[in-house]
Order: C-alpha cells, then structure tokens, then sequence
C-alpha cells in the first residue's frame, strides 16, 4: 500500500499519467488534453537514457557494489569519474583524493586527505572504502576500483530492458593541478589503453569532460567512442560538440530551456543533462523532451517509466 501511493504521487509529480494524488481502486478519468500531455511524456520517458550518477545512491559511491546495484534497479548507463595513480593506473573516484570516510590498513579513519597521484594502485587498495561509508549501505572491505576491474564486472551485466549496460566515463582533469593529474597526452593515451583493451562495444560508452582539450586529445589519439563535453554554460555547446565531431552533450540541468533544446536538437545533438534529482526538475526535463538525464534518484524517473509502460 505504501508503495502504490508513493508511486501514484510520483507519478502525479512526474505528469506521467497519474494526475491526481488520490489513491484509489479506479483510476480517475482524465480531459483529453491532459491524456494527450501524459502520453507524449510517456513517449519521452520510453525513450529516455537513465545514466546513475556514480552508480546506485543506496551503495558507497563509485564502487563496484553501487555499479552493480545501479543495474539492478533499472539504469541504462552507469557515471562514474576518472583520476590517476601515482604508478598512471586508471582509478575510479570523484576526488583527487580518498573519501574522507574510507579506513586505513589498521582500520583507522582517515586524519587528513591522501591523494592518489601519491599512492600506487597497490596502496590504494590497502584502503577500506566500503566499511564505514557515508552514503548508502555499507559494503564491508570495499576497495577503489580500477577503471579495467568495472569494464570486467559489468561486462555481461544488461539492463531491465535486456540490452547490455552503458558506461559514461567522466574523465576528471584540471591543467591548473598538474600535481594531480598527468598532461592531457598521457592521460588520454592511459584511458584509451584501458577502455579498447576492455572490448565493449563502443556503442556502450560516452566519453565526458568539463575540459574540452582532453576530449580533443581523445579524438586526436583516434578515440572512436562518443565524446560529451560538459557543459556549465551552453552558449558555445553547439561549437564545442562539432569541434569534437560528436552528437551528444551534458549540460548542466538549470541551463535547459525550450529555445536550448529546440536549437541543439536542431543542430543534431542528443542532451542529457546533470544531475536532475528534484521532482519539479524531472518533471520539467521531461516535458522539455530532453534525450537522457544523469541523476542520484533512479526511482523519480523509473517507477514512471514502469507505469507507462503499464498503460
């Protein structure tokens, strides 16, 4: 019973054929011009790409466990972030340093921030970031996944639908911080080597950054994978994704208007924006008919797809 008024009031929320927040055994009729508006919603949610912002939001973020969870509960793509070992392995994680809430090899919490360009992949993994996590259910003993151990997990995973799972791989990089990162040469030619080694089907990854030169070297380097620059502003967004001979960008969601995606769509780009997790947000992306959206709330955009498809 929880569950059906938590999903109707969604669902009202969502406009994506439940208009009302009543409960009841009947389903209310609704003006034609509203059953209208609900199926066209229907028809972009049918079609909308759901990418798990660092995997499920139940799990410890940018972990295998909260890849794995993401696929599960319904994602068609899994985000995750990118950073370098001090050894230039491929790691997974948001920061350029630990989680402040991972243990040390006595199982200790951490006293100040350690940076993995100052560790080797072996030293990282000395670290428990599963234990005492922060967000979502613990998941004892966890470590940081390299790039090339989430390709081998998630390989043969598919989604709800039955296609095999994306990856959307944002490649974190800041020239101002060289002490964090390599040049944009060697960065690129790392991630390359892991991602063609992996042998997914390029039509499972996108590429993502907020820096467009690291894209451009992917491209250089003969990356033959989709490419998204992200964007904070999208005034140079249509430039920027033509620059880079790609058909995808992710602009931030508060930046998503009609005139942006008339004129975007109308340049042949798909826009998946981040990271809707507010109902008025969703609803608003959805009627705005963007092409996907990367989000911490999977359920605000898949219980409604679930009803439509029940329709």
């Amino acid at each position: 019973m929880i569950l059906r008024i938590f999903s109707c009031l969604m669902i009202a929320c969502l406009g994506a054929g439940c208009m009302t927040a009543q409960v009841s055994s009947e389903v209310p009729r609704q003006p034609a011009a509203n059953r209208s508006s609900a199926l066209q919603r229907c028809d972009i949610l049918d079609r909308l790409e759901i990418h798990a912002h660092r995997g499920s939001n139940d799990r410890p973020e940018n972990m295998i466990s909260a890849f794995e969870r993401g696929v599960d509960r319904g994602a068609d793509f899994i985000e995750l972030d990118l950073q370098i070992s001090k050894d230039n392995q491929v790691i997974v994680a948001h920061d350029a340093f630990l989680r402040s809430d991972c243990l040390d090899s006595r199982g200790k919490s951490l006293s100040s921030q350690v940076f993995f360009r100052n560790l080797s992949v072996t030293e990282i993994k000395t670290f428990d970031c599963g234990s005492a996590s922060k967000i979502g259910r613990l998941s004892p003993g966890e470590k940081v996944p390299t790039l090339a151990e989430v390709f081998r997990a998630l390989k043969d995973r598919v989604t709800l639908q039955g296609k095999p799972v994306g990856l959307n791989i944002e490649l974190k990089y800041n020239p101002s911080q060289p002490q964090f990162y390599p040049d944009r040469q060697t960065y690129a030619a790392l991630v390359l080597k892991v991602v063609r080694e992996s042998g997914w089907d390029p039509s499972r990854l996108l590429l993502q950054s907020f820096d467009v030169g690291i894209l451009e070297t992917l491209r250089a380097q003969g990356a033959e994978y989709r490419l998204s620059p992200l964007l904070s502003e999208v005034k140079d967004g249509i430039a920027k994704a033509k620059g880079l001979r790609t058909d995808t960008v992710t602009p931030h969601y508060g930046q998503v208007t009609p005139e942006m995606i008339e004129n975007f769509h109308r340049a042949g780009l798909r826009v998946i924006p981040w990271t809707v997790n507010e109902v008025d947000d969703a609803k608003r992306m959805i009627d705005l008919g963007v092409d996907g959206v990367i989000t911490d709330r999977l359920d605000l955009f898949l219980i409604s797809k679930y009803f439509c498809a029940k329709k």
